[in-house]
């Protein structure tokens, strides 16, 4: 029977099942947050689901280095649903996860009276960071994919966490330019072997998790030129090759072109020289 008294152990609890499935996606929105140097910034957590969410429970990591944790509150549309954070707790038992960080932080939010959270980009919480001062700083936020840290079930008694919790983090900087805002963190286009090539070339590329994956090469004009990738891909690293030609099998001119790596939540880009 599920107990909404037991604070940390049922994070996303659906009062119905759709044709869809029991699935949800939990985000940081936008992927990078940059504040000034000592300033205060906030950090949207966003929920996209097409089932009704009474209950989230998710765990975050981050650098003490870059950012000192204050406090959270309940985002726009959580709050309209009636939600209120239950508990929050800064200070864990468990390590963080990702690398790059060394805190973490427990939210746990829920509806007190009954309602639910449904639909895309829906706000959820909006978690408060101190930057630090000094030179450039960035800090990863990621979300702990241990089903035990951010994890889920529902009125019937079943988990929502693993292939049916999508989790995309994002990373904050105190005001500089860095590379966590030229490529969006955990997502990773290296640059193409050889360049310039001529005809071929290999692009290798990571991914932070699994999902929809689209990689395009495109003309300095932005106009698409070739379709590498586009489908579901498993996180990690992976390898492609192009051959120079366009979609129609006709070979490209020698020139300038961008190889282009865009997931639901990030898009990053490099540079190639297609030479004669």
């Amino acid at each position: 029977m599920f107990r909404r008294l037991t604070m940390f152990t049922a994070v996303l609890a659906l009062v119905s099942e759709s044709a869809w499935g029991q699935t949800a996606t939990l985000r940081i929105h936008p992927s990078v947050v940059v504040g000034s140097p000592g300033g205060i910034v906030n950090v949207p957590v966003w929920i996209s689901t097409p089932d009704h969410v009474s209950i989230v429970r998710f765990t975050v990591d981050y650098n003490t280095s870059a950012a000192t944790f204050l406090s959270a509150q309940v985002g726009t549309d959580a709050a309209a649903a009636n939600f209120t954070i239950a508990g929050l707790n800064p200070n864990l038992p468990f390590a963080p996860k990702t690398p790059g960080t060394n805190d973490n932080v427990l939210v746990l939010a829920l509806s007190s009276s009954s309602g639910w959270i449904s639909g895309n980009n829906k706000e959820l919480v909006v978690l408060r960071f101190t930057l630090a001062t000094g030179g450039c700083k960035t800090s990863p936020i990621n979300f702990d994919t241990d089903c035990n840290h951010t994890d889920g079930s529902t009125f019937e008694g079943q988990y929502l966490c693993g292939a049916n919790l999508h989790l995309f983090g994002g990373a904050m900087a105190n005001g500089c330019a860095t590379d966590a805002m030229a490529e969006p963190l955990g997502l990773r286009l290296h640059q193409n072997t050889p360049n310039p090539f001529n005809p071929t070339t290999q692009l290798a590329f990571e991914i932070p998790y699994d999902g929809p994956v689209t990689l395009e090469i495109v003309d300095v004009a932005g106009h698409r030129v070739r379709t590498l990738v586009s489908g579901n891909l498993t996180g990690g690293t992976h390898l492609s090759v192009w051959d120079g030609r366009s979609d129609a099998g006709s070979r490209a001119s020698a020139g300038v072109y961008y190889a282009r790596l865009r997931t639901p939540d990030a898009t990053t880009s490099r540079s190639l020289v297609l030479v004669q």
